[in-house]
């Protein structure tokens, strides 16, 4: 599953069951995880610097991160004109 498909399936959810002030939490657990694979399949079949033992838990726990470390606002960004 892409993050387009995931954000689409909880919009949907949104608008055809909640009510005006819910909520739903978009899982992007099997975005990661498929992502994770991918890398990883990459990795060993381009011969990168990764190393042989490295698991698909590690490279996951590594996307996490970096997800983890960008700065994520949604909407405009204020500013002011002087």
């Amino acid at each position: 599953m892409e993050y387009r498909e995931a954000i689409r399936k909880a919009l949907k959810e949104l608008i055809d069951t909640k009510h005006l002030y819910q909520s739903v939490t978009v899982d992007f657990e099997p975005c990661i995880t498929q992502l994770a694979r991918e890398q990883l399949a990459r990795r060993r079949t381009m011969g990168s610097d990764a190393s042989p033992d490295e698991t698909e838990e590690e490279v996951k726990q590594q996307l996490l991160s970096d997800l983890d470390a960008k700065e994520w606002w949604y909407g405009v960004r204020g500013f002011c004109e002087f």
